[in-house]
C-alpha cells in the first residue's frame, strides 16, 4: 500500500500506538521495521491503517485520531472552525488540497455539518433559557413585578450577528 500526502494526528494517541506495535512481540525479535502498511481506509480527516508484521503475522490498526477521545473528533473540529470563520465546504477541501491533506467528501461535510449546527442551536437555547431565567429572578428581587405577579422582564433578540464596534464610545 502507498501512502501519500499528509495527514492531521493526535500526536499523543499515535505515537502511544506505534511504541505499543513497535514491540509486540519481543520474543521473535519483532519491531516497527518489520511492519508494512497494508491498507488506509479514510473517513473525512482520520484514517485508519492495517499494519502487518511480516515476522509473526500479526496485524495491528493504527488510527490518527483517538477513537475512544470524547473530545471533539478532528472532522467535528475542522466543519466547526469552518463554520466559526464563515468558510463552507469547498473553501474546506481547497484549503486541505494545498497542503495535500486528504479532505471529506460534501456529503460528510454535510453530516459533520448538520451535528454542529443542531448542538450550537442546542446550546444557544439552553443559554438563552438561563439568563431568562436569570433575570426573572433579578427582577422579582428589584420588585418589577405586575399587579398579578408575573415578572417584567426587557427582552432583547434581534437576530442578527453583532458588528464588532472599533470606535472608543
Amino acid at each position: 500500500c502507498s501512502v501519500s500526502g499528509r495527514r492531521i494526528i493526535d500526536f499523543d494517541y499515535l505515537f502511544g500506538r506505534i511504541k505499543e506495535i513497535s514491540s509486540h512481540n519481543p520474543t521473535m525479535g519483532c519491531t516497527i521495521y518489520n511492519c508494512d502498511i497494508k491498507s488506509e481506509k479514510v473517513f473525512g480527516l482520520k484514517s485508519k491503517f492495517k499494519i502487518k508484521c511480516n515476522m509473526c503475522h500479526s496485524e495491528f490498526s493504527l488510527c490518527t485520531d483517538n477513537p475512544g477521545n470524547t473530545a471533539m473528533d478532528v472532522n467535528t473540529a475542522s466543519v466547526a472552525g469552518a463554520m466559526a470563520i464563515g468558510i463552507g465546504c469547498s473553501q474546506l477541501q481547497e484549503m486541505f488540497a494545498s497542503m495535500e491533506v486528504p479532505t471529506m467528501s460534501a456529503v460528510t461535510y454535510s453530516k459533520y455539518h448538520d451535528r454542529v449546527a443542531n448542538a450550537w442551536e442546542e446550546t444557544a437555547l439552553s443559554e438563552m433559557k438561563a439568563a431568562a431565567e436569570e433575570e426573572t429572578q433579578h427582577a422579582i428581587k428589584e420588585g418589577r413585578v405586575t399587579a398579578e405577579g408575573f415578572p417584567i422582564l426587557t427582552v432583547v433578540a434581534d437576530g442578527s450577528w453583532s458588528k464588532r464596534s472599533y470606535r472608543t464610545n
